[in-house]
């Protein structure tokens, strides 16, 4: 499901360039248009080792109250997988980087999956005390956009 594949790209690695501190806690997460998913007890930390900034995002997924981790490693580098299912026996290709730019975190993702191409574009900010997450999404010629705000 997509969802599955966005969630195993986010699993996967968030330039040394400044990046934004994002630390804090937020008990509720939620999509402004359902495309994302809502989370609760959302938490995010971080550490610089060597001008690399590595954020880690606990939290709950509100539909089926599973926890969560997830690590994003903001070293610019574009990291692949390539995966079986083995229950339709495709597979599945996915890339992803991740960066900063000013106060912002940005993840460029891709997944090919029946020789269709899904990208997506995230920008991870602070406002107000809340954390921001505008996606941008696009495949087959059509373009989804979504802002998930913690609070």
């Amino acid at each position: 499901s997509m969802r599955l594949l966005v969630t195993a790209l986010m699993l996967s690695s968030f330039s040394a360039i400044a990046c934004p501190n994002l630390t804090g806690s937020w008990s509720l997460c939620r999509s402004t248009t359902g495309m994302g998913e809502d989370t609760i007890n959302v938490s995010v930390t971080q550490s610089t080792v060597n001008g690399i900034t590595t954020y880690i995002e606990k939290g709950s997924d509100v539909e089926d109250n599973m926890d969560y981790e997830m690590e994003m490693r903001a070293d610019a580098q574009t990291y692949s997988a390539t995966i079986n299912d083995e229950e339709s026996g495709e597979v599945i290709t996915m890339s992803q980087n991740i960066s900063c730019a000013g106060e912002k975190v940005i993840v460029n993702a891709s997944i090919i999956e029946r020789g269709v191409e899904t990208k997506a574009t995230s920008s991870v900010y602070m406002s107000e005390g809340k954390l921001m997450t505008d996606t941008v999404v696009t495949s087959q010629g059509e373009t989804m956009r979504d802002t998930t705000i913690c609070e």
